[in-house]
């Protein structure tokens, strides 16, 4: 009977341990996992096949975009709000479900890419435009959009530069809106051919909805909107922005993304130290707590 008791208490010693290294194991592959997500999503990934811009000749290097281009011919553009986390490749696929999960590389990424609608010319001709991108964690992809909620942070982050048909062109900042993915106002197509009673209406909608305006919008401007989700399932932010022919001058201080990335790592890598140091306790229990029976 003895010897039955001591093999049923060993054998859940044994299954408690498997069962705490299990639990570290998931932990640990968590942790992992959204790093993984974070990286794919880090702008320093892609930056090195940014065109290159020298604006006051309007001389550009785009050869490092091309090679992009010819891994991925859906990659058209890039788009850079300074100051903030947005900084990426553009792409549009063949419907507006295709890059929600695939990186401009093509490969398959749970950020996705910040992509045009599927329906809207690549040259922005349109008179709305509307783009797309998840809302990530550590400012990557759209997530910085919420910020713009602060009409005090817009006006310190209301320039930007818009890069396709081989042309950077300026992006500026006019209003932020909170609305629902079932909005037609904003989201429907309005294109070129539209009427100017029709532009107007627009507009109007625009400065009704808006949280705040800090610009202007005319019937000849290209309205460039930058949507992504919001706190809930139908929520999204808005950043009404408009196209200008020029670029602006990009500024010498930046985000800093490389500071978020150290930070994560540490904060990764801190957990991994924990977990392991939880593990080694609880086995070194285990055992004294066995052996002293």
């Amino acid at each position: 009977m003895y010897r039955l008791v001591k093999i049923l208490r060993y054998t859940v010693d044994i299954i408690s341990s498997l069962f705490v290294l299990l639990v570290a194991m998931y932990a640990i592959y968590n942790i992992w996992d959204g790093y993984q997500t974070y990286e794919s999503a880090s702008t320093s990934q892609l930056r090195t096949y940014k065109p290159k811009a020298v604006i006051k000749g309007q001389q550009f290097s785009d050869e490092k975009f091309r090679k992009l281009q010819e891994r991925n011919p859906d990659v058209f553009g890039w788009i850079d709000i300074f100051g903030t986390g947005i900084n990426y490749p553009m792409v549009q696929g063949k419907d507006n479900d295709e890059y929600i999960n695939h990186n401009p590389l093509k490969e398959f990424s749970l950020t996705g890419s910040i992509f045009l609608d599927s329906s809207t010319p690549k040259d922005f001709t349109n008179f709305t435009s509307v783009v797309y991108g998840h809302h990530m964690e550590k400012h990557k992809m759209f997530a910085d959009l919420d910020l713009y909620k602060n009409k005090t942070y817009a006006k310190k982050h209301s320039k930007g530069n818009l890069y396709f048909n081989n042309q950077y062109h300026g992006l500026k900042v006019v209003a932020f809106i909170e609305t629902t993915a079932y909005d037609d106002h904003i989201y429907r197509k309005v294109d070129s051919s539209e009427t100017v009673e029709l532009r107007r209406t627009c507009i109007n909608y625009v400065k009704h909805k808006a949280d705040y305006m800090i610009g202007t919008v005319d019937i000849k401007d290209k309205v460039v909107l930058l949507s992504t989700c919001a706190d809930g399932t139908d929520r999204r932010y808005v950043v009404v922005t408009k196209l200008r022919d020029k670029p602006y001058h990009e500024p010498k201080q930046v985000y800093n993304h490389q500071k978020t990335k150290k930070v994560y790592q540490i904060v990764t890598w801190m957990g991994l130290v924990i977990l392991l140091l939880l593990t080694i306790v609880y086995g070194y229990y285990r055992y004294k707590k066995r052996n002293s029976r």
